[in-house]
This record gives structure tokens, sequence and C-alpha cells, in this order.
């Protein structure tokens, strides 16, 4: 089964067919059409496949609706942004609790110090600053890995 994003007058839906009655079934994701909104959407994308994989769909779709407690997805800074995709690494990818204490916790912190802003408000001259940090603190090598993981997660 296959979700798909679409983007409808500036916000994001959620679209696939249910695996239980074989219709077609379509949420929102409550964020408009941008890329901080794109990745919350495809963690939503990714719950919903994974679930309907491994038998938790909840036809009822209220797990897989925003809700209102929280802040708008929108509004989550970078520190939360990456702490989801930790999570999701661990839960989701297979990856184990020592790869994320050795890899992630670092670039994590790195973040909170550096780069703690909305994620919304993340642009070209902070991304190149925060580059510019990670070449002047760490050797070469460790610096393009924590580079190119920043980038997986804001994919």
């Amino acid at each position: 089964m296959k979700v798909t994003i679409e983007s409808r007058k500036g916000s994001l839906l959620l679209r696939w067919v249910c695996p239980q009655t074989g219709k077609r079934v379509s949420i929102s994701a409550a964020v408009e059409d941008s890329t901080t909104g794109r990745a919350y959407a495809n963690t939503i994308k990714c719950q919903i496949e994974n679930d309907v994989k491994y038998g938790y769909y909840d036809k009822s779709l209220l797990k897989y609706k925003p809700r209102t407690i929280r802040k708008n997805p929108t509004e989550i800074t970078t520190v939360e942004l990456f702490d989801r995709f930790t999570r999701h690494q661990l839960k989701h990818k297979g990856l184990s609790k020592n790869s994320i204490d050795t890899r992630y916790k670092f670039l994590q912190r790195m973040l909170e110090k550096h780069l703690n802003i909305q994620a919304a408000d993340v642009d070209k001259r902070r991304v190149e600053a925060f580059v510019v940090v990670c070449e002047d603190t760490l050797k070469p090598d460790t610096a393009k890995q924590r580079i190119w993981l920043l980038k997986s997660a804001w994919d």
C-alpha cells in the first residue's frame, strides 16, 4: 500500500486506499506546503505505511490526525525536528541505541548550541554558518558525517 502526499491550496493532504474497506481515504496533514511541512507529512506517511504493514492500522484515523495540544508542525525547532528524525531512525530503521548515543546525540547538542531556531526559519546563510562551525570544531571526516546526517534528517 502506498500513501501519497498532495498539495491542495497550499496545504498538504495524505491519500491512500484503506486496506480494510478498499475505499480511498484522505486526511489533512494540517501543515502548509513547505520543506518543514513535507517533512512532517512524510513522518505521518511512514507511520501509516508501517502500521498497515505490521497490522496496527487505525481505521478511525485518530492516530494519524494532528493533535491540537502540541505545537503546530511548522513551529518546531531544528532540535525538535532532529529529535523526531532520531526517534524515527531508532524505531523504524533498526538503528541501535549505541549508534544514537555515539553519532546522533553529538549532532543534537551542536544544533542546540548553534542552530536552535524555528525549522521554518532555516535559510542558506544559517546553514552555511553551521557548516563553518562544524568544519572549525571537528575533524574533516567527522564534520562531513555530521553534515550528511543533518541533511538526511532534513530530507
